[in-house]
């Protein structure tokens, strides 16, 4: 598994759902980032991040198909680290969003409940009741769902939460599976 740390602040162009207050430009590639990683062609300010899926030197996806956005925080229920909508909602109970960064939020959030299926099964057994311990992570060429995560990542590192980026080829025991994501129990001692 591979984990990336985000830089300070996450690009995101504007027709993908950029955060209220910042402009996305086209931008060279720095010497930096000379490895396979591609850079994402959009600013928010002067930070880039590396696009984890695309190879600039081959032209090709990578061969790390599952990407899952996270923050420093486990769940209560799994004990995995939490995603970026239960940090938000900590944060839209706390007040602790603008009414501009809120609206935002929301747009985002409705967006994705049209676009991004509810998996129907979290937990690798069929019993009514079993336990939900499955994690959700985006395929790699779920582009747009990515580009929009990166987005609200750089609303949760405005407040100073922490968010880190998880790459796999092995999320785990699958439990639900769509075009844009899979539902995975987490294997053992991973």
């Amino acid at each position: 598994m591979k984990l990336t740390r985000l830089r300070p602040s996450v690009c995101s162009p504007s027709r993908h759902g950029a955060l209220p207050g910042t402009a996305c430009r086209g931008a060279p590639r720095p010497a930096a980032y000379a490895g396979s990683l591609d850079v994402c062609t959009a600013f928010v300010g002067t930070a880039r991040w590396p696009n984890p899926c695309f190879s600039s030197d081959t032209g090709c996806r990578s061969t790390v198909p599952f990407v899952r956005f996270v923050t420093a925080h486990n769940h209560p229920n799994s004990d995995e680290p939490r995603g970026l909508f239960s940090a938000l909602y900590d944060l839209e109970r706390q007040t602790a969003l603008s009414p501009a960064e809120l609206a935002w939020f929301h747009e985002q959030e409705a967006w994705f409940n049209a676009h991004l299926r509810k998996p129907d099964r979290l937990a690798r057994s069929a019993r009514p009741n079993a336990t939900a311990r499955a994690l959700s992570w985006f395929r790699d060429t779920a582009t747009e769902h990515i580009t929009r995560m990166r987005a609200l990542a750089a609303l949760l590192q405005s407040k100073d939460v922490a968010v880190d980026v998880i790459m796999t080829d092995r999320p785990g025991y699958v439990v639900y599976e769509d075009e844009h994501q899979v539902a995975a129990e987490p294997f053992r001692g991973d």
